[in-house]
């Protein structure tokens, strides 16, 4: 448990006392941490058992007969798992390589907003630490959408596009994002009607095949989600927070048009994922839909104390983010039913009693 309180004191320390944009100094080594903090964790995370689980279901198959299984589907995890299993490296070869993806995407994502330190140290207790070690799958989706918001803030419709395909062979919930150029590209486009159309159907795909995936496949790789989901309200309920925070202040924002209108999307989404909660909604369904909004909270996190809302000081705003943040992540770890999975954490590179 103190492993990941010093990180975050580093975290909050950095975000005191430093400003402006990171240069490959920062970005590189920030990189190699948490992709060794994330991929070298030994028995930490609620879904360990089921991948350890589904590595021993791998080993001895033909790759080719788990894509024939799959259907092409979500397969880019499982030909990861292949090689850990049969080749060498393991649950560790795979989470490791899964935690580069992930930040790879988180860092560079954080790298662009205006302060890239309290951004990251938003992303901390939740994106990192019950996201990226605890659904490895997600977490890989979520830092290649990461790398695709970049590309789309820029109208790079292409890289976008690419980025979000890569992502649904590693959980198709991912193609919800899809939703975004749906709105966003040039009316003057030919077929705009059909593009959006098909752009729309593909994001239900993802989200309806995903709620409701072949129990075969589940149960051969070991993995099963519960359609209750108890720390649903809480995790939404803080995007939602930022999300309304965002919409009431937009215009502060100096940001294009293009990106203005993603943040605002994505603000949106989050109060109708709170409204389906509240209808009784799947709350695992739910749960897992809204981690894509979780972009939401770095941005306007880490644009807040420039703001001067409510005629606050940029360092008191910086404090309220910090503080709010650290409170998340002890009630979680203090309180959380799963957070036991967490602790102590564990790594290959040191022994636990260590820390």
């Amino acid at each position: 448990m103190i492993t990941y309180y010093l990180i975050f004191l580093y975290l909050a320390f950095q975000s005191f006392y430093r400003k402006g944009s990171w240069i490959n100094q920062n970005t590189i080594p920030l990189i190699i941490f948490l992709t060794l903090f994330i991929g070298l964790r030994h028995q930490v995370g609620g879904d360990w058992g089921s991948y350890m689980q589904s590595m021993q279901l791998a080993k001895g198959v033909e790759l080719p007969s788990i894509i024939a299984l799959l259907k092409g589907d979500e397969s880019g995890y499982f030909i990861f798992e292949w090689i850990g299993a049969n080749v060498f490296g393991g649950i560790y070869l795979v989470n490791t390589l899964c935690a580069f993806i992930f930040s790879v995407g988180l860092v560079l994502f954080c790298r662009n907003q205006p302060r890239p330190w309290l951004a990251l140290l938003i992303a901390f207790p939740y994106l990192v630490i019950m996201v990226a070690m605890g659904y490895t799958r997600q977490g890989v989706s979520i830092g290649l959408e990461m790398l695709a918001l970049l590309a789309i803030q820029n109208r790079k419709f292409i890289p976008f596009f690419i980025w979000i395909a890569i992502a649904s062979t590693f959980h198709k919930t991912s193609l919800l994002i899809l939703l975004l150029p749906a709105f966003l590209l040039p009316k003057k486009l030919k077929f705009i009607v059909l593009i959006r159309i098909i752009l729309i159907l593909l994001a239900g795909y993802g989200i309806f095949s995903s709620a409701f995936s072949s129990e075969s496949v589940g149960v051969m790789f070991g993995y099963y989600e519960s359609f209750e989901s108890k720390g649903a309200y809480i995790r939404v309920g803080i995007s939602l927070v930022y999300s309304i925070a965002y919409l009431f202040t937009e215009k502060k924002y100096q940001l294009a048009p293009a990106s203005k209108k993603i943040w605002r999307l994505m603000s949106f989404a989050t109060v109708i994922f709170a409204i389906a909660l509240l209808a009784k909604a799947p709350t695992s369904m739910i749960d897992r839909l809204a981690l894509y909004v979780i972009p939401i909270q770095m941005v306007v996190g880490s644009s807040i104390p420039y703001q001067r809302i409510l005629g606050i000081s940029q360092f008191f705003w910086k404090e309220i983010i910090v503080f709010a943040s650290v409170m998340i992540l002890t009630i979680w770890l203090f309180f959380g039913d799963y957070s036991v999975y967490w602790v102590p954490y564990n790594n290959l590179l040191f022994p636990y009693w260590l820390f």
